[in-house]
C-alpha cells in the first residue's frame, strides 16, 4: 500500500526519476568529473602563492542573457563546460558547470559546497557568481552566502517567485495572483501535497534582498515581476548589451516556411503547436531544435535536433531560408536569446505580449504582436495569415 502511494503520486515519482537520473549522471560521468577534479587542483596550486583574485562563476545549464552578459564581463571561451579562463586584470577566472558532474541539482550543490571550500583554503581574496541560480538547492546557496559571501546573481528564470514558472492550468501566464491565487493554482499540480508560496519565497529573502549581492535581471519586464513579490529588491538591468542601435528594414515574408527556435517544452508552448499542426495541414514549421516529448507522425513538420551554439542556430536559419519566426510560449520569458538571434538575422518575428517581447520588440518594425491569452484559433488565423 505505501509503495502504491509512492508511485501513484506524480510528484514524488518525479523526485523518485530525478534522483535516480543524477546517480546515473554522475556514475556517467565519472571519468570526466576526476579530469576536471585535477584541472581544479592544478588550478589551486596556480594561485596558491598569488595575491590574484579568483572570480567563480558556478553555472547551471545553458542558454540565456545572462550567459551573454557574464561572457563580456569576465571573458572565457565557453561557461558550459568546466573552464579555466584567463586573467582579467587581477581577475582569475574559475568557470565550473555542474553539468560537468552530475545531472541532478542536490549532487550538483555538494560539489559547489566542496569547491568553494578548497578555493578559500588557497585564496583569501575570490568572487563568487551565481548563474541559473534558481536551478539550485537555495539552502546550499544560503549556506554559501553566509560563509563566504556571494558578489553577483544573475537571474535566468522565475523559479524564485513560482515554481511552475507562471504555467497556470491551461497551460499560459497566471497573470501573478495573489497569495491565495497562487497556492490554489499550485496545490492543484501537487495532487493534494501541502505548500504555501509564502514559505517558498521566504527561502530566498537572504539572497534577494541583501545588499551585499548585487543581482542583475536581463529585462525591465523581470524587475517589474520580482519587484511584485519582492517589493525591496534592487535590480540592474542589463538587456541593452547584445543589441546595438541598428535600424532593421521591414522584411517581406517570401519563405511560407514557419521556424522555431530551441527546446520545445509544454512551458515553451509545445501543445500549441501541435495543435496548430493539426489546425493548419499545409502550413510548414521547421523546429531548429528538438521537441520534448517528441513531435512524430506529421508531414508539415520537421526537426533539426539540438544545435550546438549561436553559429549553429544561424546556420539553420540560412540552411532553411526562413524569414518567419514563431515564438508559441505563452508565459514570461526573462530574455530570450534565441530572440537576439532572430532580430540579427531580421527575420519577421511572431510573438505574445508578455514577458520580454514587448519591450525588446518595441522599435523593431518586423514583427506581430499576438495576446498571449487569446484563443488558439486566434493565434493560429492570425499565423496563417502572415503566410499567405
Amino acid at each position: 500500500m505505501t509503495y502504491y502511494f509512492f508511485i501513484k503520486n506524480k510528484l514524488r515519482r518525479y523526485l523518485l526519476f530525478r534522483t535516480l537520473f543524477g546517480i546515473y549522471g554522475f556514475i556517467r560521468n565519472l571519468p570526466i568529473s576526476i579530469k576536471n577534479l585535477i584541472k581544479l587542483n592544478d588550478f589551486l596550486r596556480s594561485i596558491s602563492s598569488s595575491l590574484d583574485k579568483t572570480v567563480v562563476i558556478f553555472h547551471h545549464g545553458m542558454g540565456g542573457g545572462s550567459e551573454k552578459f557574464i561572457n563580456l564581463k569576465y571573458p572565457s571561451s565557453d561557461y558550459s563546460v568546466f573552464q579555466i579562463g584567463p586573467k582579467n586584470g587581477n581577475n582569475r577566472l574559475l568557470s565550473i558547470s555542474f553539468l560537468s558532474f552530475s545531472s541532478h541539482f542536490i549532487i550538483d550543490t555538494f560539489f559547489m559546497v566542496f569547491f568553494v571550500a578548497l578555493i578559500q583554503k588557497f585564496s583569501r581574496q575570490f568572487k563568487i557568481i551565481i548563474n541559473h541560480f534558481s536551478g539550485l538547492e537555495n539552502q546550499d546557496l544560503i549556506r554559501v552566502h553566509r560563509t563566504y559571501k556571494i558578489s553577483e546573481i544573475y537571474i535566468h528564470d522565475y523559479f524564485a517567485i513560482c515554481p511552475f514558472y507562471f504555467l497556470s492550468p491551461n497551460d499560459v501566464f497566471c497573470g501573478l495572483p495573489d497569495l491565495e491565487g497562487c497556492n490554489q493554482c499550485i496545490n492543484s499540480k501537487l495532487n493534494g501535497l501541502p505548500f504555501r508560496i509564502q514559505d517558498f519565497r521566504t527561502k530566498y529573502d537572504s539572497l534577494l534582498l541583501t545588499d551585499n549581492i548585487k543581482i542583475f535581471a536581463p529585462s525591465r519586464s523581470v524587475e517589474q515581476n520580482f519587484k511584485k513579490v519582492y517589493p525591496e529588491i534592487k535590480l540592474d538591468i542589463f538587456n541593452e548589451f547584445n543589441h546595438p542601435k541598428i535600424i532593421y528594414r521591414k522584411r517581406v515574408i517570401k519563405n511560407k516556411t514557419i521556424g522555431i527556435f530551441g527546446h520545445l517544452t509544454f512551458h515553451k508552448g509545445r501543445s500549441l503547436v501541435e495543435q496548430f499542426l493539426k489546425y493548419s495541414p499545409n502550413s510548414k514549421i521547421v523546429l531548429i531544435g528538438e521537441s520534448d516529448p517528441i513531435i512524430s507522425n506529421y508531414d508539415n513538420f520537421q526537426e533539426t535536433g539540438r544545435y550546438s551554439d549561436d553559429k549553429s542556430l544561424e546556420n539553420f536559419i540560412d540552411e532553411f531560408r526562413l524569414d518567419l519566426v514563431w515564438f508559441p510560449v505563452r508565459i514570461p520569458e526573462t530574455f530570450s536569446f534565441t530572440l537576439s538571434m532572430a532580430i540579427n538575422k531580421n527575420l519577421f518575428i511572431f510573438a505574445p505580449n508578455v514577458g520580454s517581447f514587448p519591450e525588446r520588440l518595441e522599435n523593431y518594425p518586423s514583427c506581430q504582436i499576438f495576446h498571449y491569452n487569446s484563443s488558439q484559433n486566434q493565434i493560429f488565423d492570425q499565423l496563417i495569415q502572415l503566410t499567405l
